[in-house]
């Protein structure tokens, strides 16, 4: 008897559940997703889970209102040292704000801009990194 093919594993974070919703469902049918909306439990899952791409918010509500980038820049970075094979995918609404903030080294595969967000063009983009991951 053939052993069952696993799914490509997807870790998704977002602190907007309508957004962390959307791409839970868009995904879902065809990997494995792991969500989560609190970046410090992504911090805690990335050191547990493997997966094969990681779609990141980088801007988390913090306390008082004020938006923060240093938590998503470091699940970025927690990732990339711990599993530099995964794919990331940075989904955000502020793509010039946050491009000049990632380091080169910890360079994502995708930014996609939440204004201008397209399923067909995500899901292609999610094909083709696991394609991609898979071929080296």
């Amino acid at each position: 008897m053939a052993e069952p093919v696993s799914r490509p594993r997807i870790l998704v974070v977002d602190d907007m559940p309508n957004w962390l919703g959307q791409i839970v469902e868009i995904l879902g049918t065809d990997y494995e997703v792991k969500a989560f909306s609190k970046a410090e439990d992504a911090a805690r899952a990335i050191d547990a889970l493997d997966f094969d791409v990681a779609v990141l918010d980088v801007r988390f509500e913090a306390e008082g209102g004020f938006e923060r980038d240093v938590m998503g820049l470091g699940l970025l970075r927690q990732i990339k040292e711990k599993t530099p094979e995964a794919g990331v995918v940075i989904l955000t609404g502020y793509p010039q704000d946050v491009r000049k903030k990632v380091p080169e080294i910890y360079e994502p595969d995708a930014f996609i801009e939440k204004r201008t967000f397209n399923v067909k063009s995500f899901r292609y983009m999610i094909q083709r990194i696991i394609k991609k991951r898979k071929a080296k």
